[in-house]
């Protein structure tokens, strides 16, 4: 919940005399959205890896 809140804050901050609501929009939901997925490979990575040490 918190990255979201950091995300609306920083696409609001950055932009929002530059660029359209919805174009700010879209860049706060693509943000989330990378982060969703980095999150997300990051966490299978780290499971991968200790199962694999402790296989050995």
């Amino acid at each position: 919940m918190r990255s979201a809140c950091r995300s609306a804050l920083f696409t609001a901050l950055a932009f929002w005399v530059l660029l359209p609501t919805e174009v700010m929009l879209s860049l706060f939901l693509s943000n989330i959205l990378v982060k969703f997925a980095v999150t997300f490979v990051s966490i299978s990575g780290i499971y991968l890896v200790k199962e694999w040490l402790a296989a050995d």
